[in-house]
C-alpha cells in the first residue's frame, strides 16, 4: 500500500511540474522584459507572421519579440535561444550523470531532476544527457524526456531538436515538439521562421505541431489559426488535439466558447474537435452534452457529438438515453443517433431495444438501426434476429442482413437454420 501511494506521489509532482513547465511558471520572479511589456499595448508591435510556407491560414500573436529578446545576430539569422540564461551553474557544478537518478525514491528523484532542469544551462546540459540516455528508452523516460527538451529548449532549441533527431522514431517526434513548443512559448515568429526554413514538407508539418502548442500558452486565437494552416492533415489532426487538451486544462467552458469560434475552413478537422470537446463534457455530465449537442447545426458535426454523448450517457442510463434519442427533431442526426443507441443498448438488454425501436415508424431511414440490431444479437437471439432482418425496407439491405444472420446461426445450429430458411429464405436453404 505504502508503494502504492508513492507511485501515484510521484504521479501528481511530475503531471504538476509538466503544468510549470509548459505555462512558464517554473522560474524564479524576474522582472517583467521590456519586450513582454511592450507586447500588452496594442498597435506598438508588427505581426511576427512569416511569409513563407505555413502562414497561408493563418497569423501569429502580434508580440513585438524582437527588442532584446535574442542576441545580436547577422543579417537572417536566427538562434533559437533567448539569450542570457535566466538562471546559470558554474563549470564546478556540473551534473554527475551517475548521481542524477540513482534514488529509487520517486519523489525524490524526480525532485532532484527538475532542481537540475531549473538550472539547466549550456555547461551542464552535456553531464544531464549523459545521465538520460542511461535511462531505459520509451515510457520508461517519456516524462523525463519531455521535461528535459522542454527546459533545453528555453536556451537553445536548435541543439536539442539536432539531439532529438538521432533519437530513436518513437522519441524524437515528442522531444522536438518540447524543445519547440519551449521556444515558441518565447520567441514564436523565430521557431515559425526556423521550421519554414526546412526543406521536407513532412519536417515542417511536425515541427509547426510543436510550435502550436507553444504560440497556444500566450494566444489561442494565433495557435488555432496555425493549427488550421499546417499542410499536412494527419499532423493538423496532432496538433487540434493538442489545442483541446490545453483547452480543457482552462476549463470547459472556455472549451466550449473556443470550439464555437472555430471557422469552418476545414469541417473534418472542426468535427474531430467537437467529437473530442463532447467526448470530455459527456463523461463529466452527459445531459449538459446532449444540450450543447442541440447547438451544433445540423449535420454530419451534430450526428458525432450526438454519438458520443450517447456512448457516455447509455453507460449511466440506457432508458434516460433512449428517451431523449425519440425525442430528437427529424433529421439525419436523428437516425444516426437511433442506431448509436442501438450499438449501446441491443447487447446488454435485446428485448429492451426490440421495445424501444418499435416505437419508431417502419421506413428506409430506419433500415441502418434496424440492421444493425439484427447483426448485434444475431449470435444471441438468431430467430428474432433474422425476423428483424426480415423487416428492412430495402431489399437489398434486406437480403445482405438476412444472409448474414443465417450464415452465423448455422454456423451454431445448422438444423434450426435451415428450417428457418426453408419457410422465410428459400433461396439460402439447402436444395436437397
Amino acid at each position: 500500500m505504502r508503494l502504492a501511494i508513492s507511485v501515484w506521489g510521484a504521479t501528481l509532482l511530475i503531471a504538476f511540474f509538466l503544468g510549470w513547465f509548459s505555462h512558464g511558471i517554473f522560474q524564479p520572479k524576474v522582472d517583467e522584459p521590456a519586450h513582454l511589456a511592450a507586447a500588452a499595448e496594442p498597435g506598438k508591435q508588427d505581426s511576427p507572421v512569416s511569409k513563407g510556407k505555413m502562414t497561408a491560414a493563418g497569423s501569429l500573436p502580434p508580440i513585438n519579440l524582437e527588442a532584446g529578446a535574442t542576441e545580436k545576430l547577422g543579417a537572417g539569422e536566427t538562434a533559437g535561444r533567448l539569450g542570457d540564461p535566466i538562471f546559470s551553474l558554474s563549470r564546478s557544478s556540473m551534473v554527475s550523470p551517475d548521481s542524477l537518478f540513482e534514488s529509487t525514491d520517486p519523489l525524490s528523484r524526480m525532485g532532484k531532476f527538475i532542481d537540475v532542469l531549473r538550472n539547466l544551462n549550456e555547461n551542464n546540459i552535456e553531464g544531464v544527457l549523459e545521465a538520460f540516455e542511461k535511462l531505459p528508452e520509451n515510457q520508461g523516460r517519456a516524462q523525463e524526456l519531455k521535461l528535459l527538451f522542454y527546459a533545453w529548449g528555453r536556451f537553445d532549441a536548435k541543439a536539442a531538436i539536432a539531439y532529438a533527431e538521432n533519437m530513436g522514431p518513437g522519441e524524437k517526434i515528442f522531444a522536438s515538439r518540447a524543445a519547440l513548443a519551449s521556444w515558441a512559448t518565447k520567441e514564436p515568429k523565430a521557431a515559425l521562421n526556423w521550421a519554414d526554413s526546412q526543406e521536407d514538407p513532412q519536417k515542417i508539418s511536425e515541427y509547426v505541431v510543436g510550435i502550436v502548442e507553444g504560440v497556444a500558452t500566450n494566444d489561442m486565437k494565433a495557435a488555432t489559426e496555425l493549427m488550421f494552416s499546417i499542410d499536412q492533415i494527419n499532423y493538423r489532426y496532432q496538433a487540434a488535439s493538442l489545442l483541446v487538451k490545453d483547452n480543457l486544462q482552462r476549463g470547459i467552458d472556455h472549451t466550449l466558447q473556443w470550439a464555437e469560434s472555430l471557422p469552418e475552413s476545414d469541417p473534418a478537422v472542426k468535427r474531430n474537435i467537437y467529437t473530442q470537446v463532447a467526448s470530455a463534457l459527456a463523461k463529466e455530465d452527459p445531459r449538459r452534452g446532449a444540450e450543447w449537442a442541440m447547438k451544433v447545426s445540423e449535420g454530419e458535426t451534430r450526428s458525432s457529438v450526438i454519438a458520443t454523448v450517447i456512448n457516455y450517457w447509455a453507460r449511466e442510463s440506457n432508458q434516460e438515453a433512449a428517451e431523449w434519442v425519440q425525442q430528437l427533431p427529424e433529421g439525419d442526426s436523428r437516425y444516426k443517433a437511433i442506431e448509436q443507441m442501438v450499438n449501446q443498448w441491443a447487447w446488454r438488454d435485446p428485448a429492451s431495444t426490440a421495445e424501444w425501436l418499435n416505437q419508431f415508424p417502419a421506413t428506409t431511414k430506419m433500415d441502418s438501426s434496424i440492421d444493425n440490431f439484427a447483426r448485434r444479437i444475431a449470435s444471441k437471439e438468431p430467430e428474432i434476429a433474422a425476423d428483424w432482418a426480415n423487416s428492412i425496407q430495402d431489399d437489398s439491405r434486406k437480403q445482405r442482413a438476412i444472409e448474414y444472420v443465417y450464415q452465423n446461426w448455422k454456423s451454431r445450429n445448422a438444423a434450426e437454420a435451415n428450417a428457418w430458411a426453408t419457410l422465410n429464405a428459400p433461396h439460402l436453404a439447402p436444395k436437397e
